[in-house]
């Protein structure tokens, strides 16, 4: 573990950083929601408009996390470098998918747009989740990290069901 990691001041730091995460989790979603309705709503301009917003918010949240919190995370637990990667990967796809999706939405049928949203939607739930358990994980004192199963599934022992 880096020395830094013992820094209560960074550690304090990282909590804020990743109560701002959080919240721009919830904020996304809440644009999403707004996003739905106008896809019910089927104008097409309207949904232009909303859907060029949640796509630049999207990637500003991608860029703070990136320059921001992922590097403090490798400040704290140097061994969630390989996990953050794949983090940073996934944003590269979502951002594409996010493009095709920019490219059909004049052309394609509200209710199929709306089905590829919703397929988007999912994926990119996930993706917050991976990226809360590492929030979580990294701002404890010390740092538990995850076993390789658990970075390799995305998933967090804590959140699986239980018998």
């Amino acid at each position: 573990m880096n020395t830094t990691a013992t820094d209560p001041g960074l550690r304090h730091r990282l909590r804020r950083v990743a109560r701002r995460v959080a919240d721009q989790h919830h904020s996304i979603n809440d644009y999403y929601g707004e996003l739905s309705e106008k896809i019910a709503s089927n104008n097409k301009s309207a949904l232009r408009v909303e859907f060029d917003g949640y796509r630049s918010a999207l990637a500003a949240h991608f860029e703070l996390e990136e320059q921001i919190f992922f590097p403090a995370v490798c400040c704290v637990d140097e061994t969630q470098s390989g996990r953050i990667k794949k983090l940073v990967a996934a944003h590269s796809q979502l951002l594409v998918e996010l493009g095709h999706l920019s490219e059909s939405l004049d052309t394609l049928p509200a209710e199929e747009f709306s089905r590829r949203m919703v397929g988007f939607s999912t994926i990119l739930s996930s993706h917050e989740h991976q990226e809360e358990v590492l929030l979580t994980r990294a701002t404890q004192f010390p740092p538990t990290g995850l076993d390789e199963s658990e970075q390799e599934s995305g998933r967090d022992s804590e959140h699986e069901s239980k018998p």
